[in-house]
């Protein structure tokens, strides 16, 4: 009886939020797959759907501007998640022992976070602009010229890159600083009393038993660095020419600016399985996989 008592609890209080949960993410995704196979216009609402099949990723993967996307993307995911890991674990090994005033530094690093990536967009273009921006100004007084930052197809991409590793950083230097603070302190007062130096470790101690954290850190990162729209639409538009159009530009373009709705649902199909299958790769080779040891 009281097994089927808790089965009846359970049905009760969590099947109508299953339901929900199933309904409001599984018809949506369903639909779009759907969509991605027809040649839906929103701009042409009386021509309907018309089902042709693999068409929009044919169209997708024999188009420049895909590729390009594809590679804005990489590039851009790539060198905002390498230093943000690095600057982000040299932050929070800084500060994983206790000090006068640590608390009030660790508010003020953390602050980026809480800004709004569209408030973080226009502050940072304002600050790059060729003309009034501050980064002109403050580079001026080492007799660089000014630079048209977001206007220079060289510059634009590192500015969007550093905005991001501006705003995210603190974020990873949270979960690793907590991370680094779960580990219990027995390992490191035995490898000190083996005469173990600081490099040995952080070497053979702490990265191994963060490896999980960071596991974590490089998944939620990736995902959002391939998802980042709000912040590079503020700043360039994808500009100039294509230099920034990231996969979430270009979708967003071949939806509300072409109007090609099959095409931007194929293309969010792609980018979906692109970052399955890369967060696939950090479990398997990064430890995540008990079965890949």
């Amino acid at each position: 009886m009281n097994h089927l008592s808790e089965k009846r609890i359970f049905y009760v209080m969590f099947l109508p939020a299953i339901i929900v949960l199933v309904i409001i993410t599984l018809f949506p995704f369903i639909y779009a797959v759907f969509v991605s196979l027809t040649d839906m216009q929103i701009s042409r609402p009386q021509l309907g759907s018309p089902f042709i099949g693999l068409r929009n990723y044919l169209d997708l993967f024999t188009g420049y501007r895909f590729w390009n996307s594809f590679k804005v993307t990489f590039v851009f995911s790539f060198f905002a998640l390498l230093f943000e890991l690095l600057i982000g674990f040299g932050l929070a090994y800084l500060l994983k022992d206790e000090f006068r005033g640590r608390q009030i530094v660790i508010a003020l690093l953390i602050a980026p976070i809480v800004i709004p990536p569209i408030v973080s967009g226009l502050t940072w273009r304002f600050m790059y602009d060729a003309n009034i921006g501050f980064i002109n100004y403050l580079i001026g007084f080492f007799g660089v010229n000014a630079q048209a930052w977001l206007g220079n197809p060289s510059l634009a991409l590192p500015a969007i890159i550093i905005t991001d590793i501006w705003q995210w950083t603190p974020f990873v230097m949270l979960v690793i600083l907590s991370g680094i603070q779960a580990i219990p302190i027995e390992p490191f007062e035995a490898a000190r009393i083996d005469g173990a130096s600081n490099w040995q470790i952080l070497k053979y101690i702490m990265l191994p038993m963060l490896k999980s954290v960071v596991l974590v850190v490089l998944l939620l990162r990736t995902i959002e660095l391939f998802r980042t729209f709000d912040t590079i639409y503020i700043m360039t538009e994808g500009g100039p020419g294509v230099v920034t159009e990231a996969m979430s530009i270009h979708s967003y373009l071949q939806g509300f600016q072409f109007f090609n709705t099959g095409k931007a649902s194929a293309f969010a199909m792609i980018m979906l399985v692109t970052i399955i299958f890369i967060c696939q790769l950090y479990v398997k080779y990064g430890g995540g996989n008990p079965d890949a040891e």
